[in-house]
């Protein structure tokens, strides 16, 4: 009987024991401050943490509350956030922890955030908070039998540097007229739409690198963020894939697809006013508010008092990055010229500057002399047209045959191709004979 009445008082004052112990526990398991995310894929991040502890960094926690969200997280933001589920039980203090959390959108950027609770119900503060972005969706297969050219502009995206579009350049066989293209179909990687405000047609390099090329280009301009959310912003180089139709009963191909490679890369940009040139190439450039500007001729780099030493050398994919600096107005003019292959022309309207797309903030300002260092474009044609003019007094003169062209010395390196809306806004001279 004492025996009994013995272990009942000591198993009463066990119980009241860890009732008095969970009643005076009042230490929260330390914040975790290393969650990373580790990996992600198209629908689900993983991520990973050292375990906290029970009485700050002492012990074995209860329970874990990981919740995440699209935009960025505080203590204010908690309640509101989409709470994962199947947490794992915490292992003891200091223990790796790792979780994936699954149902996630694709290319999408998330922010996570984790508490943990004791026994006693003291609950963690706020972690740190961890951010990735989930994958794109694989690029879809390109269509079979389709002629269409694409190039993305610029071919390599940095990381480190600013900017807010990318330019996409579609190029149609014959019978098929760009601006026959039903801008709503068009989606990159089945996903991003182009921004409306900006279509541009038949806007190629020069007569020589085009000749061969398709007869119709449309250009069309992309978010910057909105593609590297699609590759999933990670070093390397990617795949991406257009879709779209054309609404055209002379075309041919009433669905396309075409694909070209993204280099992705993350390096510190150059500042302004430095010389920068390619290893592998001679042409040297000025870095200007984030772009490259070519400098056309040894004369041009000697009367702005460059040095030849001072030159940085860069790798072709670091060159690739900086969008041309190719929108020029002298200080003293409202006339904006467009440089291509070292060569400027004047734009006569702002019919003819929005019908290639561009953007009114990308003109540069520069002194009447800078200007001046490049050569007048003389010899244009119009996409999808063999007549080649000379461009004299503000007026286009038809070269009427390939004699006349040889007979002048006329080079076919220089020769421009413009579209149909600068063509006639350029009025007609007598023929070169």
């Amino acid at each position: 009987m004492k025996i009994k009445y013995f272990l009942f008082l000591l198993t009463l004052a066990l119980t009241l024991g860890l009732a008095a112990n969970a009643d005076t526990d009042t230490t929260a398991p330390s914040a975790i401050t290393n969650l990373a995310v580790a990996t992600t894929t198209v629908s689900s991040v993983t991520l990973t943490w050292s375990a906290p502890g029970d009485d700050g960094t002492v012990g074995t926690s209860t329970s874990y509350d990981l919740r995440y969200a699209t935009s960025s997280i505080s203590d204010s933001t908690w309640t509101s956030l989409t709470q994962a589920t199947g947490e794992s039980a915490p292992k003891i203090a200091g223990s790796s922890e790792t979780m994936t959390v699954s149902g996630l959108s694709s290319s999408t950027l998330y922010y996570f955030a984790i508490k943990s609770k004791d026994e006693a119900g003291n609950e963690s503060n706020l972690s740190n908070v961890a951010n990735g972005t989930t994958l794109a969706p694989p690029a879809p297969t390109p269509l079979p039998g389709t002629t269409v050219e694409m190039d993305v502009t610029p071919p390599t995206l940095n990381l480190a540097s600013q900017g807010q579009w990318v330019s996409v350049h579609l190029s149609f066989p014959a019978g098929c007229s760009a601006s026959a293209v039903d801008l709503a179909s068009i989606k990159l990687n089945g996903t991003l739409s182009a921004d409306s405000n900006f279509k541009g047609v038949d806007k190629f390099e020069k007569g020589k690198s085009d000749k061969g090329k398709s007869f119709s280009n449309l250009i069309l301009k992309f978010s910057r963020a909105g593609l590297i959310n699609l590759v999933g912003a990670a070093s390397g180089a990617f795949n991406v894939t257009i879709t779209g139709s054309i609404n055209s009963s002379t075309c041919a191909i009433k669905n396309f697809s075409a694909s070209d490679k993204v280099n992705i890369l993350s390096i510190a940009p150059e500042p302004d006013n430095t010389l920068v040139q390619a290893t592998s190439s001679p042409d040297v450039f000025i870095i200007i508010n984030g772009h490259k500007r070519h400098i056309p001729s040894p004369r041009a780099f000697a009367r702005l008092g460059f040095k030849w030493q001072n030159i940085k050398k860069i790798s072709q994919a670091e060159l690739d990055s900086y969008l041309d600096d190719e929108l020029l107005r002298a200080s003293n003019s409202p006339d904006v010229f467009i440089i291509v292959g070292g060569l400027k022309r004047h734009i006569p309207s702002p019919e003819v500057f929005n019908s290639y797309g561009f953007d009114w903030n990308n003109i540069s300002v520069v002194s009447p002399q800078d200007l001046a260092d490049y050569l007048d474009a003389t010899l244009i044609r119009a996409a999808g047209d063999s007549k080649v003019y000379l461009l004299v007094g503000g007026k286009k003169h038809w070269i009427s045959s390939l004699d006349v062209f040889n007979k002048h010395g006329y080079n076919w390196d220089l020769v421009i191709i413009i579209n149909s809306t600068e063509k006639d806004a350029i009025g007609e001279g007598e023929p070169v004979s």
